[in-house]
């Protein structure tokens, strides 16, 4: 028998690095992850400084099975 942990789905959202895809893509991360997804969210890491200037660090603090993942710009 699986436990819990081990059934819950994992999502890994990749939004296309321009502007005008990344908050979607965000808000989209956010709905899964209030239907049970384990989130990670993968960015530039120009666009992740860009989205915790803007939210701030804490904008998903407090949301388990929520993780930020950069890969390099260039």
């Amino acid at each position: 028998m699986l436990s819990a942990a081990a059934k819950k789905s994992h999502a890994v959202c990749v939004p296309f690095p321009a502007q005008g895809h990344v908050t979607p893509m965000m808000k989209l991360a956010r709905l899964l992850h209030s239907r049970g997804f384990h989130i990670t969210f993968v960015n530039t890491e120009y666009n992740h400084r860009r989205i915790i200037r803007s939210q701030g660090p804490d904008s998903v603090k407090g949301l388990p099975d929520f993780q930020f993942k950069t890969i390099p710009d260039g």
